[in-house]
């Protein structure tokens, strides 16, 4: 079935009536008020609709039309759950804003990936400094429903999401030089920006905790960001991919918790890291930063951790199939799996040129991350891993 008109007769399309059919254009007349759950499922021909009244528009009613381009509805409608979910071409829509506003709040998109404009107008706006913004008629329902649109893959909200990453991660690394300083730059500006989430006691199992923005959107009102560990994670492997680290999500579980628990393993010269942010919140920052797989495991990570890819629609993809193994923590100049004197020993003759520290091991070495081994470096020994 390639082309259908409606009687005057017409007012219900009911329910899957049209859907796997051959229609490639749709103009539905004024006179159709309702338009059933399914009604053009999977239409993978379709590529133009255009709804001329004000009409409900049903669940997943043109879910899977992955053809579909052109979408006009210039009359107050009422979008459904994935009216237009998995439309995965639609760049585009010419909708009324009460309509698309609807649509927002009911996750009428879904899985838009390609979504980003409205009546030819970009959703997803900069300011000069690089900060993203929403247009003004949208703001308010994208704010409230924004871990819909984050899980939902839709394109204006990523859009949102990569100029806000990028944001911060400009601002936030300005001046650095070296990975090790992005590294402790970004870590930290997690940790001092977010706080762990809690309801009754218990890690807060609410979707806002549990998507790529979560850190960055779910504020409380002093503007910190709330999460869980997941959140934690996915933000800080964001950011630090943002600044060209090579990192990983980490999901595992640890002896305090019978809960899931995650963090991230980072590439720092030809070396892997272990860091758990949200761990390192709220105390000391570098506890659990920069550290072997053995250190992790005498310090409740239980061993069979893996890399993996984030419930709800993440972003975030990895490389490789392996989990790599982190042997060293940042300060083991000697690779014993422990750092005290031994090590201050190393730092102390790399300084004095009296035995210089191998080039590939100039990244454990420098624990004040700038690049250079010096002073700094044995302070900071001092600080992480109490060595005198």
């Amino acid at each position: 079935l390639k082309s259908f008109v409606w009687p005057t007769t017409v007012n219900t399309i009911s329910s899957s009536v049209f859907n796997y059919s051959g229609l490639t254009s749709i103009t539905i007349p004024s006179n159709v008020t309702e338009i059933g759950a399914n009604a053009f499922n999977k239409c993978l021909d379709l590529q133009s609709v255009s709804v001329q009244g004000t009409c409900k528009i049903g669940s997943s009613a043109f879910a899977y039309c992955k053809n579909l381009t052109n979408v006009s509805i210039l009359k107050s409608c009422t979008l459904d759950r994935d009216s237009f979910g998995n439309c995965t071409e639609l760049k585009n829509v010419e909708m009324a804003s009460d309509t698309f506003n609807c649509g927002i709040k009911n996750k009428a998109f879904t899985d838009c990936v390609n979504l980003r404009k409205i009546k030819g107008k970009s959703i997803t706006l900069k300011y000069n400094s690089g900060k993203p913004y929403f247009l003004s008629a949208y703001n308010s329902s994208i704010l409230e429903n924004w871990a819909a649109l984050d899980s939902g893959m839709v394109g204006f909200y990523t859009d949102y999401l990569n100029a806000e990453i990028a944001y911060i991660v400009k601002t936030e690394t300005a001046g650095c030089k070296t990975d090790s300083q992005k590294i402790r730059k970004l870590h930290d500006w997690l940790c001092k920006n977010v706080e762990y989430a809690y309801v009754d006691g218990k890690p807060d199992k609410s979707v806002e905790c549990h998507v790529d923005s979560s850190a960055f959107m779910n504020k409380k009102a002093d503007g910190k960001g709330y999460t869980v560990c997941d959140g934690y994670a996915r933000a800080l492997t964001l950011l630090l991919r943002e600044a060209g680290i090579e990192t990983f999500f980490v999901h595992g579980n640890v002896s305090t918790s019978v809960e899931p628990h995650a963090w991230v393993i980072v590439k720092l010269g030809k070396y892997y890291f272990q860091i758990d942010p949200t761990w390192d919140d709220g105390g000391d920052l570098r506890k659990y930063y920069l550290k072997s797989d053995m250190w992790f495991m005498n310090n409740k990570h239980l061993r069979g951790w893996r890399i993996t890819t984030p419930t709800n629609n993440s972003r975030i993809r990895n490389g490789i199939t392996y989990t790599p193994n982190c042997y060293f923590s940042i300060g083991d100049l000697n690779k014993d799996g422990k750092v005290n004197g031994t090590d201050k020993l190393i730092i102390q003759n790399h300084i004095a040129r009296s035995q210089l520290i191998p080039t590939d091991d100039l990244v454990l070495a420098d624990l004040f991350p700038d690049g250079v081994i010096d002073i700094g470096d044995l302070v900071e020994m001092s600080y992480m891993y109490g060595v005198k």
